[in-house]
């Protein structure tokens, strides 16, 4: 899995069409009730897409006003890419955001508690 932060100057929506033109797929917007997340409870707005080997979550960094990750509360977004094939990357996502205009800034997020904590919204258990 990686996670990346993302300061963008854009509207969520419009953050998702540029990351999908950029990475030639469809984010669709789709709604979490999240029943097994201790923290959040609340249901809340994500992009998702799929392309055969990865799956693609864009999430804004905060569910009703409370920051996912509360140490990056100045970033507005995440992306949470799940790979079938861990070795194997398809893109540089680093260099990819660094073309998109609306995207201020953003950096790879390596701590594994991060991770599983933007991962944990997405869980069934």
């Amino acid at each position: 899995m990686e996670l990346y932060g993302i300061a963008c100057s854009d509207k969520f929506y419009r953050l998702a069409y540029f990351i999908s033109k950029t990475i030639q797929t469809d984010l669709i917007i789709k709604t979490q009730v999240n029943q097994f997340h201790s923290k959040f409870r609340e249901a809340f707005n994500f992009y998702f897409a799929y392309d055969g080997d990865s799956e693609f979550y864009l999430l804004e960094s905060k569910i009703q006003n409370t920051p996912i990750l509360k140490k990056y509360r100045n970033i507005g977004y995440y992306l949470l890419i799940k790979t079938k094939f861990p070795g194997m990357k398809k893109h540089d996502f680093s260099l990819l955001f660094s073309s998109i205009t609306v995207i201020q800034a953003s950096f790879k997020l390596t701590n594994d508690a991060d991770i599983e904590a933007i991962s944990a919204l997405f869980s069934e258990e």
